[in-house]
């Protein structure tokens, strides 16, 4: 925003230091432009998949874009490629000015479009955020690109930073480390709430926790155990309706909230989830067999709070748990 804003006030002055600092400042918008749009790409793919790391030679293609853009900005002054300084010190575009805007946009549309695409890996209150921050930056570029002279491509990308970086703050606040479902305490916070709000609005709940994980812990150690809870919240997503919140509420205890109105609503998303872990590979391949225990059911009016519900479906939940120990023995 600097260098733009003060490429736009030296432009006309015929002075060679005008004419000089002029193209250095045109230089760096061009430079940095498609740099900041491939970060937000990366951003955004490690918020979509936490633990896969990009491929080294799938990132040299990625960058390789963005190199040759900065030659051909570092080649402009003296070329024309992207822009031009007249020795009235006049800026104008260069002819692949477009080519500039194209390498700049296609990483946020491809960040935009992996949120689209694996939107049942982001949380809902995260998606539209999440969206925002990609879509403001490419409204605001296209923008400046079709009407000349209209400066609304780094505001628009200052305003995306901003919320990307309160962004987050909140998920820091909010979200369980481990595996980044909501925490107790954001849970506690917004039920708690929005039952005082709407005592008469129904929803679903699946509460569960994980069969054996102090064996697992003890006979392969504390890491493998965390690896087993963040692979149950990955089978557990494949299957949950989009705009279902999963809150950790402690050590191997989670509940799932659905917009469910009807048992028969609640038991099917149930019964999808106790399939996916029998058909899941990744579960398959464990040394050890890794299954949980759950309890679910519909909140209404009649619950007290949502302590009350809470344990209602923990004493589902156990119900579960001794029938399945009945049946092992």
């Amino acid at each position: 925003m600097f260098a733009e804003s003060a490429s736009v006030f030296l432009n006309g002055n015929a002075d060679m230091f005008s004419i000089i600092m002029n193209n250095l400042f045109s230089f760096i918008i061009f430079a940095i432009a498609p740099m900041i749009a491939f970060y937000f790409f990366i951003f955004i793919f490690h918020l979509v998949f936490p633990d896969i790391k990009i491929r080294s030679k799938l990132l040299i293609i990625f960058i390789f874009p963005v190199a040759i853009n900065v030659i051909l900005a570092l080649l402009s002054p003296f070329f024309g490629f992207f822009f031009s300084v007249s020795e009235l010190g006049v800026y104008s575009r260069g002819s692949l000015f477009l080519l500039s805007a194209f390498i700049t946009y296609l990483f946020l549309i491809f960040g935009v479009f992996l949120v689209i695409f694996n939107v049942k890996k982001v949380m809902k209150p995260d998606l539209a955020l999440i969206l925002f921050i990609g879509v403001i930056p490419i409204i605001g570029g296209i923008i400046q690109s079709l009407f000349y002279g209209i400066l609304t491509m780094w505001s628009s990308a200052g305003i995306a930073l901003l919320m990307g970086y309160l962004f987050l703050q909140d998920r820091m606040i909010r979200l369980d480390l481990l595996t980044g479902v909501w925490n107790r305490e954001s849970f506690y916070y917004t039920y708690s709430r929005k039952i005082k709000m709407s005592p008469d609005k129904r929803f679903g709940a699946i509460y569960f926790d994980i069969d054996n994980l102090k064996m697992i812990n003890d006979k392969y150690g504390h890491l493998e155990g965390d690896k087993a809870i963040k692979l149950v919240i990955e089978v557990i997503r494949k299957v949950i309706p989009f705009g279902s919140v999963i809150c950790r509420l402690g050590g191997d205890e989670f509940i799932i909230i659905c917009n469910s109105q009807t048992q028969d609503e609640i038991n099917v998303i149930l019964e999808s989830i106790k399939e996916q872990f029998l058909i899941n590979k990744l579960v398959k391949e464990k040394d050890y067999k890794l299954e949980c225990s759950f309890g679910a059911d519909i909140y209404t009016s009649d619950c007290i709070s949502i302590n009350t519900f809470i344990s209602r479906l923990d004493k589902l939940m156990y119900e579960e748990k001794f029938k399945k120990k009945n049946l092992s023995n």
